[in-house]
């Protein structure tokens, strides 16, 4: 006689919680519980793809789409778990398979977060006020690591970089000046090519002092550029880019540890999702 279990609703849907689709393995309906994971992967992978993520608003459908394809998950299994009392105890249907699918999933999981990460979007949040006020301590965003490469840098974008004396550490910095263009500073007033560089409304200055072109500082790179308010002209090499941080005062750049390569260029900061400025929250990064 074949053995018969009762189906505890509240475990079918706890199940679900931890992994969609597991729920609705208690329940054996492993197709439909194939179906349900299936469509967890492959419908985000389909947003993704169409870049989705690229504004706020579509960060919110994302996660709105996400939360209501969840909701349905935990509520099929529920509804299911609750109305079949009692079913024949499968051979899959063990608590060491459901424990081998889940330490499965959160293997899948890493993998793809990584690649979504590293190839199309990913979060980051601010450390330091180097780009103030465009981007504020307590800001978290979302840059696109797609953007460069179907897209050029372009002067005046806020981009993101591997910093070039330690290639670990990721720098948000604003490009000045693409290879081969010349780089003056005149009492912190920048101009490229010998034209007024366009700096946006969000370039700060905190300090009034401004130090005079005859002061060489030490700090400054290369040794005969000048200093932070009066430096160069330096030409930027071919293959490289000139930054700086839109708190010009207060900001470790280009004018410090020299130009970037555009290998290290990664990715292009999109919107804030969260800040701790509740106002913040959405804000477009130009």
């Amino acid at each position: 006689m074949t053995k018969k279990r009762l189906i505890n609703p509240l475990i079918s849907t706890l199940l679900t919680i931890i992994n969609p689709g597991l729920g609705q393995l208690r329940n054996e309906q492993p197709l439909k519980s194939i179906l349900f994971y299936s469509i967890w992967y492959i419908f985000s992978i389909i947003l993704i793809w169409f870049q989705v993520y690229s504004t706020f608003k579509g960060l919110l459908l994302l996660i709105v789409i996400f939360l209501v394809f969840y909701a349905y998950f935990i509520l099929d299994a529920l509804i299911i778990s609750l109305k079949t009392k009692t079913q024949a105890k499968k051979a899959y249907n063990k608590w060491i398979i459901y424990l081998v699918i889940i330490i499965l999933n959160i293997y899948i999981a890493s993998l793809y977060k990584d690649y979504i990460n590293k190839n199309y979007m990913t979060a980051h949040h601010v450390p330091t006020i180097s780009m103030e006020p465009t981007l504020r301590i307590g800001d978290y965003f979302i840059a696109d690591y797609r953007y460069f490469v179907d897209n050029q840098v372009q002067s005046g974008d806020v981009i993101i970089i591997k910093f070039p004396k330690d290639t670990t550490i990721k720098y948000v910095e604003r490009c000045i000046a693409l290879g081969g263009q010349t780089v003056v500073i005149k009492d912190k007033s920048i101009y490229v090519d010998g034209h007024p560089f366009q700096d946006t409304l969000n370039v700060q200055f905190i300090d009034p002092v401004i130090q005079s072109e005859k002061h060489l500082d030490p700090s400054i790179y290369p040794p005969y550029a000048g200093n932070r308010d009066n430096y160069g002209p330096i030409k930027v090499p071919v293959g490289h880019c000139f930054v700086l941080g839109d708190n010009r005062d207060n900001s470790y750049d280009s004018r410090y540890w020299g130009f970037v390569p555009s290998k290290y260029v990664l990715a292009k900061p999109l919107y804030i999702y969260w800040s701790d400025n509740m106002s913040r929250i959405g804000k477009t990064i130009e």
